[in-house]
């Protein structure tokens, strides 16, 4: 399930595969690890397993960049449209201080990180409930 990233996994190593990641993710939480370097590891696992899931479908892991592309844009387009209270807002709850930012600011915010979970939930799910090809494909045989 953790090998080369050319391989292919089904359904049920995906979800054993998300569980890991999420795990991970809340291991890390409470470690003093910088929060750069854990988020930066935990998105390279999510897309790996991401990756080896759209083998199974036929498709190429390069599709895993489209949820996170438009991730990015809604982070780019959040801060060109909101201005000076999102930048504020987000610099306020990066440090912890939430009280310090305007309440459209703080609203801004919340709405652009709930869009991006909801887009990477949605993605998630997708690759876990389509079925994988039964045929072997470029990325391998079909798993069991």
């Amino acid at each position: 399930m953790y090998g080369p990233m050319s391989g292919r996994i089904n359904r049920r190593e995906y979800w054993i595969a998300i569980a890991v990641v999420l795990a991970l993710a809340i291991g890390l939480a409470f470690t003093p690890i910088s929060p750069a370097a854990a988020n930066t590891g935990i998105t390279l696992a999510w897309l790996f397993v991401w990756g080896r899931r759209l083998h199974d479908i036929s498709l190429s892991a390069w599709w895993a960049a489209a949820p996170m592309l438009v991730m990015v844009a809604i982070v780019v387009a959040g801060f060109v449209l909101g201005g000076k209270e999102m930048t504020d807002a987000f610099g306020a709850v990066q440090a912890g201080k939430q009280g310090a930012a305007s309440d459209k600011g703080v609203y801004e915010v919340s709405a652009m990180l709930l869009l991006m979970v909801i887009i990477q939930f949605g993605f998630t799910l997708w690759l876990g409930i389509r079925r994988g090809d039964p045929q072997p494909n470029q990325w391998g045989p079909a798993r069991p």
